[in-house]
C-alpha cells in the first residue's frame, strides 16, 4: 500500500478529488477579490452590521463566465489616480453601493444609498461613451465610473463630481 493509500484509507480517487476541489475553491477566491483592510475598517465604522450583497444564481453564473465579481468593482472613481473600491453591500435589509476612496490621509467612504439597480456592479472605464437616457445625449467619462445593473434589463453609471455622485441612466 502506498503512502497516499494509507492517508486516504486506500481510496486512490480521494487525492485527485481533493486536488480538483482545492483548485475550484482557489479559482472562486480569485474571483472574489478581497476588500482591502482599510476599506473594510472604514465600512465597519460607518455601517455597523453590513455584509456583501448576495446575488441571484443567474447573475452569479454570468459573472463567473465573464470573470467578474458582481459585488466588487475597482477603479479611479474620483480622478485622483488612486485605486478606489466600490462594494455592493446589504445593510438593514437594503442594498447600497459603498465606495471606498483612497486618499493621502486614509480611506473615505461615500455611499450611494439608492442605486438605480441592485443586481450587480462593475467599473466603467474613463473614456467610455455612455448614452444618457435622461438628456438623450452621449457622455464620455472623464474618469472611471461605477455601473449598476438590473440584470438583462436596465442600468446606470455613477460618476463622482466634487463631493457627490451623479447618476447617468444609460440602459433601460
Amino acid at each position: 500500500m502506498t503512502r497516499a493509500q494509507l492517508v486516504t484509507g486506500g481510496n486512490r480517487h480521494s487525492i485527485p478529488r481533493i486536488l480538483v476541489t482545492t483548485v475550484i475553491l482557489l479559482q472562486a477566491a480569485c474571483l472574489q477579490s478581497p476588500i482591502p483592510e482599510p476599506c473594510r475598517r472604514s465600512l465597519d465604522a460607518q455601517l455597523s452590521g453590513w455584509r456583501l450583497a448576495t446575488v441571484r444564481k443567474d447573475v452569479s453564473d454570468w459573472a463567473n463566465q465573464a470573470g467578474l465579481n458582481p459585488v466588487l468593482a475597482a477603479g479611479d472613481f474620483d480622478g485622483d489616480r488612486r485605486n478606489d473600491q466600490a462594494i455592493l453591500v446589504e445593510h438593514e435589509a437594503k442594498r447600497k453601493v459603498a465606495v471606498c476612496f483612497s486618499t493621502a490621509e486614509g480611506t473615505n467612504v461615500v455611499m450611494i444609498d439608492h442605486p438605480y439597480c441592485r443586481d450587480y456592479i462593475s467599473t466603467s472605464k474613463a473614456g467610455e461613451l455612455h448614452e444618457n437616457l435622461d438628456t438623450q445625449k452621449p457622455e464620455v467619462l472623464g474618469h472611471d465610473g461605477i455601473s449598476v445593473a438590473c440584470f438583462e434589463q436596465a442600468g446606470a453609471t455613477y460618476v463622482y463630481e466634487g463631493d457627490a455622485f451623479r447618476e447617468i441612466v444609460d440602459s433601460d
